[in-house]
């Protein structure tokens, strides 16, 4: 809905999806992410479960993460996002909230 009238808003909301999911993956197995190591901790620490198999599935929250900060943190050198680069990488952004709710309490504690 966003992808045509605000691409910065849009990729938030991708990149909030995303790390939410991985987030989600993690408080159910008792694991409570800290500041430290940001954003791309959730995913490291995911990806190192999953990988193989669903780890390469993961590849579009690096993607969105660093269109979301090139939007949040333009600089000169930075390309704009426009439409279309949103709803190419919705269906990644989709697949990784899909992977969470099929993991989630197949997943052990730690």
């Amino acid at each position: 809905m966003l992808a045509g009238s605000d691409t910065v808003l849009a990729y938030d909301a991708l990149h909030g999806a995303n790390r939410k999911a991985l987030t989600a993956i993690l408080l159910a197995q008792g694991l409570r992410p800290t500041r430290a190591g940001g954003h791309i901790a959730v995913y490291d620490a995911v990806h190192a479960q999953l990988e193989p198999p669903l780890g390469r599935d993961l590849s579009a929250y690096h993607r969105v993460r660093r269109a979301r900060n090139a939007g949040d943190y333009r600089n000169e050198h930075d390309t704009v996002a426009v439409a279309d680069d949103v709803l190419a990488d919705h269906p990644g952004c989709q697949k990784i909230v899909d992977i969470a709710k099929r993991v989630i309490g197949q997943m052990p504690p730690f």
